[in-house]
């Protein structure tokens, strides 16, 4: 018993411990041992100084998906903290949570976050800066315990309740199934040589060299697409019941 409202729950990855946040501000860790808990340690999850120095009520907790470190917990200051075990790692800022039951959440590789906003819109950040430290702060004016570089886009007239992303489906026995199901069968081996011609075979195969440059280009455009989240899709609901799906279709253009 914490003796306060409970507002945000969630269990870790492999579910051995369960996390409880309270309306002021306070995260408790719990071991899980069948159906019975244990008290761990209490973390307060507020600022050192300054107005939110008395904690804000915690609206959302999560794991990074499949690391049992990394924690993100979201917060009535209009703050987003990652911690590292118990922690602090880096505090995310740009978007606006002060009264709402707003959390935020991972995409499913743990490379961004992405969370609503009472102004209507949906924040990104990278996670990729959060694990590198910082030189000197002094000097080269990036610290890697705050980040305030984000993406944002509209996505409602009110507040944004809730912004998570859709897994990812790479799964070559679900393409088969979803293909089973609508009737598309499966090309056979001759009409795949067609498709795809075995060059070497043919004696038109492509220079080593060719082939480096080739798999490099190919490299370096699937870093820039994960980068730059292509591909990611964010499902957003907003306070008047309304239900959303944004794609990013491709990197940015340059006019």
């Amino acid at each position: 018993n914490i003796h306060e409202m409970v507002t945000a729950v969630c269990f870790s990855p492999d579910g051995k411990k369960a996390l409880i946040g309270s309306y002021k501000g306070k995260c408790r860790f719990y071991s899980v041992e069948g159906n019975q808990f244990e008290y761990i340690t209490q973390m307060d999850v507020k600022n050192t100084r300054g107005k939110n120095s008395r904690g804000k009520k915690i609206t959302g907790l999560q794991y990074m998906p499949g690391v049992d470190r990394f924690l993100l917990v979201t917060s009535n200051d209009s703050r987003i903290r990652m911690y590292d075990g118990f922690t602090l790692c880096c505090k995310y800022k740009g978007h606006r949570n002060a009264n709402s039951q707003i959390a935020s959440g991972f995409s499913p590789g743990g490379g961004f976050v992405a969370c609503g906003s009472e102004d209507g819109c949906v924040c990104i950040w990278s996670t990729i800066n959060t694990f590198i430290p910082s030189v000197n702060p002094f000097y080269t004016g990036y610290r890697s315990d705050k980040n305030a570089s984000f993406e944002t886009f509209m996505a409602h007239d009110d507040i944004v309740t809730s912004a998570v992303f859709a897994p990812l489906q790479n799964d070559p026995a679900t393409t088969k199934r979803v293909a089973k199901s609508i009737g598309i069968a499966p090309p056979t081996k001759a009409a795949e040589a067609l498709v795809k011609p075995n060059l070497k075979r043919l004696g038109l195969g492509k220079s080593k060299a060719d082939q480096e440059r080739e798999e490099a280009q190919r490299a370096g455009e699937t870093a820039m697409r994960a980068a730059a989240a292509v591909g990611q899709i964010i499902v957003t609901s907003g306070f008047s019941g309304e239900i959303r799906i944004f794609e990013n279709v491709g990197l940015p253009i340059w006019l």
